[in-house]
């Protein structure tokens, strides 16, 4: 009777070790070492000049001894991240390619040497960097932009580049001249589809004149892969200064030389295949306006811009649309105290979270700065982020609509410390302190994604409303699957969430940069039940990220805060092939684990 009891034991636990996530110490491994091709489940790994790869989620590394140990950098092609990666030995200067996702590489030659002098090429000292641009229109256009490193710190550009048309082989392009001056930038790209496509290449020189030395940018196009090129007609009589080419849009920021109200005025040309150029005109105060992509969305741009109002300091955020005007305004928001989220809910669109925050006391909601609110339409209407309450948890009056919902907080501004604000000088007033443009990035939030549309988790407090009487309950972790519109309590405490399998694997850890965790909580079914798993040992983790890769990843990294303590890897394609690993698992396969745990209670007690 024993044995059979022992057995019985021996087996449930069996399936406890089954059913439970594999945790891997990952040693000074760090998001920024690790790549993966879309669709794989291999990680790749670049640190000290060596390439490997994993083909069990970290546990074990091989290296590829054919590229030697020199690889200066190593990307995986974002416009083909399928199957493309290119790999740089900045001592030999080569550059390698794969289009089968690593299985073999060859090398891209070169009708020229990359190197400019070949004193440069002798010097031990001196190491080739090369940037490598694709046509995201069309795949065997590449360019490839060389720079020189000296002692691993200074990086000179250099005046030529190289162009491929066929993916394979590069070619000089002889028809590139340098403007008078001393070369301080310069990056080519090409874009735009066949036959269509145009070369673009900016160049930032030193010039000198008597009244000192000064640097101007220059902007030219060619429509013949590079063997001539000319200043595009739209910039022949404007100063540029600065080119992007962000979310399939070529983008030119010019100086208008003149001001509206003493605010100067800033010109943005935006084409979809840099032949017709759009204009929109930008004001904004102590810099020029900055850009970057919308969410995910691969139509639409976020151009930021700083102004003077009333006397204050704010931030105007405009959008792109490319089924209306050019550039519509957002928001304009306080950056001492207001932050914003984005959660991509379609291919075009995006859902704007406003977030209040104190920056002093770092709470994300005094009761003068009023609630989070939520745009779906680009800020033409806000609302308060709804709040769903299917146990009745809150007290909720499914007939009020906006009695109960969520006040969400940045999460930036959760993961900055005090005493950084203090270092920097941040308690200081619109008119005081450091240049505008040294923490204006740190105060407001960059776009964060889940991966999956319409998926995001933020930390925030419940609020019902009854009446005069306002309650609020503790900081807790909040999820929504339809794009913002509702919301729904998943953990009673804060946490930070990572998602996998397609939105449907949740992790998390609970935010605090203090006492050390030896437990992580997971979630197969988009948060309905949970369970943890434990860690080899206590450590401060501060960072969890899903494993590079797209959305279908199952692995994840904790790091942590101590260099001392080890990062782990939490993997779970092994919960996920077994018999209940169906793509619409159950609520009875996420519970794996914790049902096991009472099964060999009961053979205990029995």
């Amino acid at each position: 009777m024993l044995a059979s009891r022992l057995l019985a034991l021996l087996c449930a636990s069996l399936a406890i070790a089954v059913n439970q996530p594999r945790t891997i110490p990952a040693a000074n491994l760090w998001p920024f070492h690790l790549r993966s091709f879309a669709g794989s489940a291999d990680l790749w790994r670049h640190i000290n000049g060596s390439i490997a790869v994993s083909t069990d989620v970290g546990a074990s590394w091989n290296a590829v001894e054919s590229l030697g140990h020199d690889i200066e950098s190593f990307t995986i092609d974002k416009n083909f991240p399928e199957s493309r990666a290119f790999a740089v030995d900045g001592k030999r200067g080569l550059l390698f390619q794969t289009v089968d996702q690593g299985r073999s590489w060859t090398q891209m030659p070169s009708d020229h040497s990359f190197w400019d002098i070949a004193e440069n090429e002798a010097d031990p000292n001196t190491t080739l960097v090369l940037n490598v641009a694709t046509n995201p229109f069309v795949r065997d256009d590449i360019v490839v932009n060389p720079k020189h490193e000296r002692f691993n710190i200074i990086r000179y550009a250099l005046k030529s580049a190289f162009l491929s048309t066929d993916g394979k082989a590069l070619r000089l392009m002889t028809g590139l001249k340098l403007p008078k001056g001393q070369l301080l930038f310069k990056h080519c790209d090409i874009f735009g589809a066949a036959p269509a496509q145009k070369v673009i290449c900016s160049f930032q020189m030193q010039v000198s004149s008597w009244t000192g030395y000064h640097q101007n940018y220059f902007l030219f196009h060619s429509d013949n892969h590079g063997k001539t090129f000319k200043v595009p007609r739209d910039f022949k009589l404007r100063t540029v200064l600065n080119r992007w080419l962000l979310s399939g849009y070529d983008v030119v920021l010019t100086d208008a030389k003149k001001k509206v109200r003493g605010v100067p005025m800033y010109r943005l040309f935006l084409s979809r295949d840099a032949v017709k150029y759009e204009k929109a005109e930008v004001l904004s105060d102590y810099r020029p306006p900055t850009l970057e992509p919308l969410g995910g969305s691969p139509k639409r741009l976020l151009v930021r811009t700083p102004r003077i109002v009333d006397d204050e300091l704010r931030e105007e955020l405009l959008v792109s649309n490319a089924h209306g005007p050019l550039l519509t305004s957002l928001v304009i928001l306080d950056p001492y105290s207001q932050s914003v989220t984005f959660i991509d809910t379609d291919a075009d669109r995006v859902a704007t979270i406003l977030h209040p925050w104190h920056l002093q006391s770092m709470t994300a909601f005094p009761a003068n700065k009023g609630d989070a609110l939520i745009t779906f339409d680009d800020g033409h209407e806000w609302s308060r982020l709804k709040l769903r309450d299917p146990k009745g948890e809150f007290g909720c009056d499914p007939a009020l609509t906006d009695s109960c919902f969520v006040n969400t907080m940045s999460p930036q501004i959760l993961e900055m410390h005090r005493e950084e604000f203090g270092r920097s000088g941040f308690y200081s007033n619109g008119t005081s302190g450091p240049p505008y443009w040294e923490y204006l990035s740190h105060l407001t939030d960059c776009p964060r994604q889940s991966g999956v549309l319409g998926v995001s988790a933020l930390i925030g407090t419940a609020v019902t409303i009854n009446g005069t009487l306002r309650s609020t309950s503790e900081s807790m972790t909040f999820l929504t699957t339809d794009g913002g519109r509702s919301w729904q309590k998943i953990l009673d405490f804060p946490a930070k969430v990572a998602f996998g399998n397609h939105g449907k694997l949740l992790v998390a850890i609970p935010f605090s940069n203090g006492p050390k965790i030896s437990q992580f909580h997971y979630s197969m079914d988009q948060g309905s039940t949970w369970s943890t798993g434990e860690f080899d040992r206590p450590f401060r983790a501060f960072m969890l990220t899903l494993v590079p890769g797209d959305a279908s990843s199952t692995a994840f990294l904790v790091s942590a805060w101590d260099s001392g303590s080890r990062n782990h890897i939490i993997d779970f394609s092994e919960m996920l092939v077994g018999p209940n690993a169906a793509s619409d698992r159950g609520s009875d396969a996420a519970r794996g684990p914790v049902v096991d745990e009472q099964q060999v209670l009961k053979l205990l007690s029995g």
